[in-house]
């Protein structure tokens, strides 16, 4: 009996915990979120997605090394843990470490090829490297797995324009608006392009260099 209810126990805890997590989110407290977190690791050391969320946490917070940290350890327990992949090449790429961000990204695509968060991503840091194809190919297959998703359709525009395909751009961020009227940038991306349309074409390459870039968080 006493094994019993102390395996209970362990299991009301732990539910506790999860819930005091949730509910802290909700309400914007990081430092409580933080607690249940650091609460669910002393009663499961050895369960990736703890360590997961409270990196997530930190990240969310800025706080780059301990979200690093706990993204390390996630994958150490777990090697098939995409999302800490996926979050950890985020890290990287904030930082400027492309090829670190590419070797997580395409290591989250080995493991979940369906993942159209980590194509998209790869997209952005190919980009930020100048790989235009390869980005642009990337956002095509996050948009074949997610056709929903406004963002790569964005992104992918974003791409087009560098890459001298104004028409082919404002067929995606068409698109795009389609999915989500409110994206606001996209309205302007399009001013420019059919700006641009009416001018010179000698223009192009200077909005090109100066046109907003996709955030890599995206």
């Amino acid at each position: 009996m006493i094994p019993f209810l102390a395996a209970l126990l362990r299991h009301l805890r732990l539910c506790l915990y999860r819930q005091q997590r949730v509910i802290a989110l909700n309400r914007g407290d990081e430092a409580g979120a933080l607690l249940a977190c650091d609460r669910l690791i002393q009663l499961e050391p050895d369960i990736a997605l703890h360590y997961l969320h409270r990196g997530i946490i930190h990240h969310q917070s800025g706080n780059f090394e301990a979200a690093r940290a706990d993204y390390d350890e996630a994958i150490r327990i777990d090697p098939y843990c995409t999302i800490a992949y996926i979050n950890r090449g985020l890290l990287s790429a904030l930082q400027h470490d492309y090829p670190a961000a590419l070797a997580d990204y395409n290591q989250a695509i080995y493991i979940d090829p369906r993942n159209a968060l980590a194509y998209n991503n790869r997209g952005l840091v190919s980009k930020a490297q100048g790989n235009l194809i390869g980005a642009i190919a990337d956002y095509g297959t996050a948009i074949r797995l997610e056709p929903n998703n406004a963002i790569s359709y964005h992104n992918r525009a974003n791409a087009l324009v560098e890459r001298g395909e104004p028409d082919r751009a404002l067929d995606d961020y068409g698109r795009a608006l389609q999915l989500n009227p409110y994206y606001a940038s996209v309205h302007d991306h399009c001013g420019v392009i059919r700006a641009l349309a009416c001018d010179s074409v000698s223009v192009l390459p200077r909005a090109q260099a100066t046109g907003q870039r996709a955030p890599v968080h995206q």
